[in-house]
């Protein structure tokens, strides 16, 4: 695989490649000349979930893919009249990373349904506050900055369809996430987690 990287701002740089790729000391944007890797940045090996930091002259894992917490987001009826909260907030307030699956087969009996909106919400206050940080296609069709990766355009997850996303959540206390459905029928909708 070759590594591929997201300029935050300017510096740090978050790098994403397999586990076996060698770790650059330099990058390029297209277009530019070659330049150092800046102390600080971030390379997260999308097989086995590790967390490597740059120093300014080696690279140093911080964080490994197997430690962590998993958990579920409990069955619910995403309703079609505004956005439903799935599960419940979870607690990401001590991990770096979090992998969420959206399960949308509908638990219910009922015909699975179309999500028509995906919302992830972040709160840095405990949970008294959420803000939404993703909610459109372009935000899950072309992640950047803390929405590492996704299966696809979660905001129109098809009917009896699983879609995943992975979000940095360092500096976050805690995510919810919410859908609706596209008809006039409402969905029943699980998920799993796994954070490091």
């Amino acid at each position: 695989m070759a590594v591929t990287f997201t300029l935050i701002k300017t510096s740090p740089i978050r790098f994403q490649g397999l586990n076996a790729d060698s770790k650059p000391t330099t990058y390029a944007a297209p277009g530019d000349a070659a330049k150092a890797v800046p102390a600080g940045s971030i390379f997260i090996e999308t097989d086995t979930g590790n967390t490597d930091i740059f120093s300014g002259t080696s690279w140093y894992q911080i964080g490994t893919g197997g430690a962590g917490r998993t958990g579920t987001l409990a069955s619910t009826t995403v309703a079609v009249a505004g956005l439903t909260t799935i599960g419940a907030a979870i607690d990401v307030s001590n991990f770096n990373f979090i992998k969420v699956v959206i399960d949308n087969s509908d638990d219910t009996g009922s015909a699975a349904i179309k999500f028509d909106a995906f919302e992830i919400q972040t709160s840095s206050d405990g949970g008294a506050n959420f803000e939404t940080e993703h909610s459109t296609s372009g935000d899950f069709t072309g992640p950047t900055e803390a929405l590492i990766g996704t299966s696809g355009d979660l905001t129109a997850l098809a009917a009896n369809a699983r879609g995943w996303f992975r979000l940095d959540v360092q500096g976050i206390d805690q995510i919810r996430v919410q859908a609706s459905a596209d008809t006039t029928q409402s969905v029943g909708v699980t998920g799993t987690w796994s954070a490091n």
